[in-house]
């Protein structure tokens, strides 16, 4: 059985990066998602994190992705997030965050 641990992929979108990421994102595996979002900040884009393929996100996690929206937001740019599985959205309401989430 082929599980991925963590993989995030870049799609330029005409004014927006778009970060496919898919697998486990935990304490071990967070540097993957933290490299992707600073390579999307210094793009100079929106940034859309698509989750459709992430099976777990740990708190530590969604505090990368708080940080990153901050970053992104002092630069007039923003971080939305599509897709998320439901364990993901329940995150990320907790953690103050559902405001990034597309509905």
């Amino acid at each position: 059985m082929n599980v991925v641990v963590a993989d995030v992929t870049p799609e330029p979108a005409g004014s927006t990066l778009i970060l496919h990421a898919r697998g486990e994102f935990d304490i071990s595996t967070v540097g993957v998602l933290s490299t992707a979002l600073e390579h999307a900040h210094a793009s100079g884009l929106n940034v859309t994190l698509e989750c459709r393929e992430v099976a777990f996100m740990d708190a530590g996690t969604a505090h990368v992705i708080a940080a990153s929206s901050a970053a992104l937001a002092s630069d007039g740019r923003e971080l939305r997030i599509v897709n998320a599985p439901p364990a993901l959205r329940k995150l990320l309401v907790l953690s103050k965050m559902g405001g990034l989430l597309a509905m």
